[in-house]
């Protein structure tokens, strides 16, 4: 990871417990962010009142708009760059 140059959005559950964002007052999602050190842009998004599935729960689609947005931000960039963006 510590080589990944590109943008990174990290999401994670506010309850769950195989990957917890905070363990015992330890900011652990900061703590992950800091693994992808020469991306210059990176993001963390705690998905409130969710466990490890959180992509089924009742707050996806919130979740799901925090990623689009995300993405949507950094498409026209990705675009201008000429790297593919999908293989």
């Amino acid at each position: 990871m510590a080589l990944i140059t590109a943008p990174v959005l990290l999401v994670l559950a506010e309850k769950d417990i195989l990957f917890p964002p905070d363990v015992l007052g330890v900011p652990v999602g900061e703590l992950e962010l800091a693994l992808f050190a020469l991306s210059g842009d990176k993001a963390l998004h705690v998905v409130p009142d969710a466990g490890h599935s959180f992509m089924l729960h009742t707050n996806a689609p919130e979740t799901n708009a925090v990623i689009v947005d995300w993405l949507s931000e950094r498409i026209p960039a990705c675009q201008a760059s000429g790297l593919p963006l999908f293989d």
